[in-house]
């Protein structure tokens, strides 16, 4: 063999070696498929009571299979496609605690929110909800951390949050929060944190909100209002996703 071929063959098993390392780091994405047939089987054998794949989506067939699995599930962790489905399969989840829901979701797949009493995250950042849908969560006694994007929502339906006595982190996203809003707001007695991006209020209306809520954590359009008594490396403990 000529020192030309050995060397041709020489790069041609570096670049083998290095595709077949890369095949098998750890690091390498595993195929959405795999990913929801491995977190299906550790829900199923009872290893995990979790479905946590939100770079997945998930298509409403798949989501049926969860459908044995139902009374396990506390935590769900999801993009379903096509949007909107699924919630008939949610409404049997009746252990859910934590929902992180990536597609959209209107007033009547949020019905299903009185199916999970023991609910303590709920996090819909592609939500289409009016006041009237919002008021599903009232009465979630357990509910401890919000984060919501639902341009509908007004002032007044700001309200129907005081109803959760648990909340202590808050993220509104797009909602149009004007200064008329803020006392709602106020009467939050647990918040710790409060997230407002893309809102409508004054900087007259969040100061005194500040004022009046001094150990509120607080971040308009995820930067500290300059009076926020709380800096950037204040601790704020959230809700584990885990029991």
């Amino acid at each position: 063999m000529h020192g030309r071929d050995r060397l041709v063959v020489v790069v041609l098993l570096v670049i083998l070696g290095a595709i077949l390392l890369t095949s098998l780091s750890p690091e390498s994405p595993v195929p959405h498929a795999d990913a929801w047939q491995i977190a299906l089987q550790r829900l199923a054998s009872e290893q995990s009571d979790a479905i946590l794949l939100p770079d997945h989506p998930v298509t409403a067939t798949e989501l049926m299979q969860l459908e044995p699995h139902v009374s396990r599930l506390r935590e769900l962790d999801v993009q379903v496609l096509p949007p909107t489905t699924g919630w008939d399969l949610l409404s049997r989840c009746s252990k859910l605690e934590v929902l992180h829901w990536h597609s959209p979701v209107g007033d009547e797949q949020l019905a299903t929110v009185k199916a999970w009493p023991q609910l303590r995250v709920l996090d819909l950042p592609d939500a289409d909800l009016t006041d009237e849908g919002l008021r599903m969560l009232a009465g979630h006694s357990r509910l401890q951390l919000l984060r919501l994007r639902s341009p509908r929502v007004t002032d007044a339906g700001l309200a129907i949050l005081t109803e959760l006595p648990a909340l202590r982190f808050l993220h509104l996203i797009e909602i149009p929060v004007t200064d008329a809003g803020l006392p709602h707001l106020q009467k939050l007695a647990a918040l710790e944190s409060l997230y407002l991006d893309g809102d409508h209020a004054s900087e007259d209306g969040l100061s005194a909100l500040i004022q009046a809520c001094p150990g509120l954590h607080f971040h308009r359009d995820q930067t500290h209002l300059p009076n926020d008594p709380r800096n950037a490396d204040g601790h704020h403990e959230r809700p584990s996703s885990g029991r």
